[in-house]
């Protein structure tokens, strides 16, 4: 299966390993998936989850990865195994977080994302 694929295509992957992630960014991301967002969704943060923002940006840049042990926390709090099936999405046509997202997880090691 391709890496990106549409919202039907969601239907061909529906397993009791699949976790699917709202990766919106902005300041009122949250706020935005608690309004709208697919149903099971779990909402992964750009700026808390997928980022160690520091104070000055010319230490790392705008979001720099975060540190191992928290980026692992993450995922076991969002219940992702190596055994999941992950569906990522953002409110950008994946062009923002949910790029972000799928490149970390794939380079974490993990293969169905």
């Amino acid at each position: 299966m391709s890496s990106i694929i549409s919202a039907s295509d969601i239907k061909n992957i529906l397993t009791e390993n699949l976790i699917i992630l709202d990766a919106r960014a902005g300041k009122e991301a949250y706020q935005n998936y608690l309004k709208k967002h697919l149903k099971g969704a779990r909402f992964i943060s750009l700026d808390k989850d997928l980022a160690e923002i520091v104070e000055d940006a010319s230490f790392g840049g705008r979001h720099p990865l975060p540190d191992l042990k928290k980026f692992t926390e993450t995922l076991s709090n969002l219940g992702i195994s190596n055994d999941s099936d992950i569906v990522i999405y953002d409110d950008k046509y994946g062009a923002n977080a949910a790029a972000r997202a799928w490149w970390m997880l794939k380079a974490f090691g993990l293969n169905n994302v």
